[in-house]
């Protein structure tokens, strides 16, 4: 539970010498080969009372691992998927449940599935058009489009803090009705408002000559445009050194706000205009709000961290990819115990499926604003599966998947497959070429396995041990 210290139970027996374990070892949710798959990886964790899961229900179908090209092509074919499956009579929309470590990769799902026409609900979350960060943004972007829509200047002209109180935003509002101005020019003639405080008045004109110069301004590109108003209103000053869990959320979710305009740049080059984002991202709210068939639900979306208690039939877990899960601050700061619960978290995720469960990575995936290239995750080569044909793909799933069931491309001789499996099976400190022999023109490769066991310790020619 939230706030629990495993060391209480890994010690109960020994300030309790009279203690009798009864060990809860029976699941009655997953089949078989979901409860190997997980039982395997949550095996490598040291901090845990050792058990070994069984159950009674049927031995199932493999886990499968997914990789793709990039995260679009991600979203768009599990979208298709389940699309093409309910459309077959073999599920309702309910069955499915997608899960991810971060909120923020959620937006190219909700515009998939809404692109597909698959029903959707965010559960113990906020669609990502819909979270307060993401919608304050939009917001800025609506007053610049329209330096005359008043609930937009309303959401903003206080955000971040800037010292203008409900008290002198009404004195404003009546001041621009009765001199027939917007609320921009109103704020522009701020200290002449009546009874309007010096600061809030100068905070006031200050707002809104920024505002003007982000009309005025030819940023290039819609993206830009956001970074800007990020930059120089210091909207994400607050949380820039934050390690808090809930701040790091809403970093993120202002990347991909950014990745969006990005894609959105991109796609109409240059008939890309502020008016044309802005009606998108419109669109794709109104998606958020798609009903589907009554009785056959909607597919649930959900960080890892909402899932534990709850089950569906199918389950994918996006994003098993190192940086994302484990995510980069468990690797950043090389806790043990950090490194543990995301093991763990995975876990939790995979044992929410009763009967198929897919993991998924990319490589590419849109993280911090940018189309960023991944590697998956390590704890992957952790998860004992049935291998199959790497180049078979199935019937029921959407060719643009590049979907082998193995850590490695199906491109690979067996003699290469061999090779990398034993290497991440390796233990041995990495042999490293050094960087004098490499610029002395050493045409050897330089030999290091696979994989960088965590807590391995390396020598840099500059920067030492």
């Amino acid at each position: 539970w939230r706030g629990a210290k495993i060391d209480n139970i890994l010690k109960f027996e020994q300030d309790y010498q009279d203690t009798k374990i009864i060990k809860l070892e029976q699941n009655f949710r997953s089949s078989k080969l979901i409860l190997a798959a997980a039982d395997s990886l949550i095996s490598h964790n040291r901090l845990r009372k050792a058990k070994e899961l069984t159950t009674e229900n049927a031995e199932g179908e493999p886990v499968e691992l997914l990789h793709f090209p990039d995260s679009p092509v991600e979203a768009d074919s599990i979208a298709r998927h389940i699309r093409q499956t309910v459309e077959s009579g073999e599920r309702d929309w309910s069955d499915f449940a997608i899960f991810y470590r971060v909120n923020s990769i959620s937006r190219q799902l909700e515009l998939a599935l809404g692109r597909h026409h698959v029903p959707y609900q965010v559960a113990a979350g906020v669609a990502f058009y819909q979270r307060a960060e993401v919608r304050d943004l939009l917001a800025y972007l609506d007053l610049i489009n329209n330096p005359q829509n008043r609930a937009a200047f309303v959401r903003v002209v206080n955000v971040p803090l800037r010292g203008i109180g409900k008290t002198s935003q009404s004195r404003l509002m009546n001041f621009a009705e009765d001199k027939g101005l917007t609320y921009i020019e109103a704020a522009l003639q701020a200290d002449q408002v009546p009874k309007m405080p010096k600061r809030a008045a100068a905070s006031l004109k200050a707002f809104a000559r920024m505002m003007e110069n982000f009309s005025l301004a030819d940023s290039g590109s819609v993206a830009q445009l956001i970074e800007d108003v990020v930059e120089k209103t210091g909207y994400t000053r607050p949380w820039s050194s934050s390690q808090n869990e809930q701040d790091m959320q809403r970093l993120a979710n202002v990347d991909e706000l950014v990745s969006a305009a990005r894609n959105h740049d991109t796609i109409y080059d240059a008939d890309t205009s502020l008016e044309g984002f802005l009606e998108t991202t419109s669109l794709v709210s109104d998606l958020d709000a798609l009903e589907g068939d009554s009785e056959k639900g909607k597919v649930t979306l959900m960080t890892l961290h909402a899932a534990k208690g709850l089950e569906f039939p199918v389950v994918y877990i996006i994003g098993v990819e190192q940086n994302l899960l484990p995510h980069e601050r468990s690797l950043r700061e090389g806790n043990p115990r950090e490194y543990e619960e995301e093991r763990r978290l995975l876990f939790v995720g995979m044992t929410r499926a009763e009967e198929r469960l897919y993991l998924t990575a990319s490589s590419y995936r849109d993280l911090h604003g940018r189309s960023m290239p991944t590697i998956p995750s390590d704890f992957l080569s952790e998860i004992d599966l049935v291998q199959t044909d790497g180049t078979t793909l199935t019937s029921d799933f959407p060719e643009t998947a590049y979907r082998p069931t193995s850590l490695v491309s199906s491109d690979l001789s067996d003699e290469d497959v061999k090779a990398i499996r034993a290497a991440l099976n390796r233990t041995d400190k990495p042999q490293l070429t050094t960087a004098a022999a490499l610029l002395a023109g050493n045409n050897s490769a330089a030999s290091l396995p696979f994989n960088f066991p965590i807590g391995s310790s390396v020598r840099h020619p500059r920067y030492g041990l």
